[in-house]
């Protein structure tokens, strides 16, 4: 291979390398002068003042005067609890007699449909809708496994007796 085949190379830098000039300051190692990181020590100064307290509102501030958070309804949380405990005792009836206590589903929907009407006549004070529904799905859910377990109850023992 010549040196005329290959491609030119790059052109000299017209001037050479030049270091910045040194910062102010006090003078540190090898000339080179250092900022001072600290302000010079001062005794018996005063501390400095708080800061300025927060403005009320704003976001994630608490609410101001006036203004009540909707409490819970205590119907709504009970229909859901019986309601819960009825779904489970319906559903395990399938597996002996204790189905019929399914029955107790029957009190999450009663409560579930007063603490409907007391959350929607309270004008928002009280919260929980949400919850007395599921109380209602879930307890009709239970008695619905109660009656159907106590059905196949009277099946089973009037086929055993005949």
């Amino acid at each position: 291979m010549n040196d005329s085949e290959h491609p030119p190379g790059p052109a000299p830098s017209p001037e050479p390398y030049r270091p910045d000039p040194p910062h102010q300051g006090r003078q540190g190692h090898q000339g080179h002068q250092a900022a001072q990181p600290y302000a010079p020590y001062q005794p018996y100064q005063p501390p400095p003042a708080p800061p300025a307290p927060y403005a009320a509102g704003g976001f994630g501030q608490h609410p101001g005067y006036g203004y009540r958070a909707p409490e819970p309804s205590g119907l709504a949380v009970a229909s859901l609890v019986t309601g819960i405990v009825g779904l489970v005792l319906g559903l395990c009836g399938f597996f002996g007699f204790f189905g019929v206590v399914g029955i107790v589903g029957l009190a999450g929907v009663v409560c579930g449909v007063l603490a409907r009407r007391d959350i929607r006549g309270s004008a928002g004070a009280r919260s929980g809708d949400g919850m007395a529904l599921a109380g209602i799905v879930t307890g009709s859910i239970g008695v619905l496994a109660a009656v159907a377990n106590l059905a196949l109850i009277v099946a089973v023992v009037s086929a055993t007796a005949t």
